[in-house]
């Protein structure tokens, strides 16, 4: 098997273990400035890091994107060029979900369709109700890895780290 080479100026790629990934995941809830934004960091990091969504995909989201099929709650992800698919939310998504929804939605048993899954933060702590952008995103998975002693670490790393552990447990 060839590796394949990085373009000219991108970096290569990079896969967590497990232990990296657990750290990550801690620095990013350590990080946040007030309780509402360690709760929205647990749920970006935990659909990263469980779900090998691209940045993108998770700023694209809204709560409509949730349903319920066969039992299963699922989450219509918007892929790259038009793609959609259906992916099952893990039990550990769903439970930061939860949480993340009252902080939202106060009172209310479901947040509006249109409202982005994660949004930004104002200052005080109050959810905003714009998406958190790619870049949001991004800067988000950087910084927890700084404040973990992992380096430089993109969301892509987290993509591929779960797709890697996915390989190495026998799923094609």
């Amino acid at each position: 098997v060839r590796i394949p080479r990085a373009e000219e100026g991108q970096r290569a790629g990079r896969w967590l273990s497990a232990e990296e990934i657990r750290l990550l995941m801690t620095a990013a809830r350590q990080m946040a400035a007030n309780d509402t934004q360690r709760v929205r960091n647990n749920v970006v990091m935990t659909m990263l890091c469980t779900m090998a969504l691209r940045r993108e995909e998770v700023s694209a989201m809204r709560w409509g994107d949730l349903s319920l099929q066969d039992g299963r709650v699922v989450l219509r992800v918007h892929g790259k060029g038009r793609k959609v698919a259906a992916i099952d939310v893990p039990a550990n998504v769903l439970n930061a979900l939860n949480i993340w929804r009252q902080l939202v939605a106060p009172g209310q048993t479901r947040p509006p369709d249109s409202l982005p899954l994660v949004v930004r933060m104002y200052k005080g702590g109050k959810p905003g109700k714009r998406a958190l952008t790619a870049d949001g995103v991004w800067l988000l998975v950087h910084r927890a890895a700084r404040l973990a002693g992992l380096g430089d670490v993109a969301p892509h790393d987290l993509r591929r780290s779960v797709a890697g552990a996915l390989n190495a447990s026998g799923v094609p």
